[in-house]
């Protein structure tokens, strides 16, 4: 999970084009399915694959 996120942040950093839009009235969010099992009732060690989905908005740099 964590490779995921390394890689999204990583590719923002490097883009010449977007950046993360960390505006006061924009959100992010991060879902977890909790059917056909909750997730979040496992413990962190016993998870070996995940199965999420991130939404980080991001906008065009200013001047590009």
């Amino acid at each position: 999970m964590w490779s995921v996120y390394e890689t999204m942040f990583a590719w923002l950093e490097q883009s010449p084009d977007y950046e993360l839009d960390k505006s006061e009235d924009v959100l992010g969010m991060e879902t977890v399915p909790l059917e056909p099992l909750n997730a979040l009732t496992i413990p962190y060690e016993a998870i070996e694959t995940f199965d999420f989905t991130m939404f980080y908005p991001m906008r065009k740099k200013s001047g590009v």
